[in-house]
């Protein structure tokens, strides 16, 4: 058996959702009806990622994995709110992905649906290598989490061509990397109360792309990696849990 990853839509209101797969933080949802074309939209992207896969998330992940199949859950939902318009949760130590298909119109997903799913199926494979990271002890544990997790998803799924990254995008690194190590000393400072470090971890994934600065750090130092030492570089990243600034 070859490494293999193959996907399963389903949809259901996101009133209906088990608790487990809301996003953190969310705590109630509207039932809204899927809107019938844009899941469509959303099972096409899934039907061509079935069909051809994606060479790079094959190239990380088979070395990661070896010769493991997968299969998830992929759940069309609507009336989560704003902002999140896709995510991954576990259920009974499952990876499942869900999109919020409120936030999204058919064209959105028809253009910009396959990099998002890359993002999530990529969250689901590293499920296993980061199930270390579950019973986090500090904020700064929790931040390198963001760091690894989604540097790595924000990679793969990149929207764009991964090589510009560090051509046409350079310029973001270091401004992200400048507020990573200013949350990091927060984070470890004992005068910073719980509330204004829960808010650095949100913001350090959630928000405005390029101001998501744990998760654009982590892309970045991915980048580099791949760059300089191609998939294994990253495969030994993913094993090791560790991304090196390197900028």
């Amino acid at each position: 058996m070859s490494f293999r990853v193959s996907l399963n839509l389903t949809s259901k209101p996101a009133s209906e959702l088990d608790s487990a797969l809301l996003p953190e933080g969310v705590t109630a949802a509207t039932s809204v009806p899927v809107d019938a074309g844009t899941l469509e939209a959303l099972r096409n992207i899934i039907t061509q990622f079935n069909a051809e896969g994606d060479a790079l998330l094959t190239e990380i992940f088979s070395a990661v994995h070896a010769s493991k199949a997968f299969e998830f859950e992929v759940v069309a939902t609507s009336g989560v709110p704003a902002p999140y318009d896709a995510w991954t949760a576990i259920l009974g130590e499952k990876p499942v992905m869900l999109f919020n298909l409120s936030e999204w119109s058919k064209e959105e997903i028809s253009r910009y649906g396959l990099p998002i799913l890359l993002h999530e199926v990529s969250h689901g494979l590293l499920a296993a290598p980061l199930k270390t990271h579950e019973e986090l002890e500090s904020y700064p544990e929790a931040l390198e989490k963001i760091v690894i997790d989604e540097g790595i998803a924000h990679f793969i799924g990149f929207p764009g061509v991964r090589a510009d990254l560090l051509e046409k995008h350079l310029d973001k690194w270091a401004a992200s990397e400048a507020l990573l190590k200013k949350a990091e000393q927060k984070l470890a400072a004992s005068y910073v109360d719980e509330d204004e470090k829960e808010e650095l971890l949100f913001k350090a994934n959630t928000g405005v792309y390029w101001e998501k600065f744990g998760a654009i750090s982590g892309m970045f130092r991915v980048a580099k990696i791949y760059q300089s030492q191609g998939p294994a570089g990253v495969v030994e990243a993913i094993k090791n849990l560790n991304l090196p600034r390197s900028t």
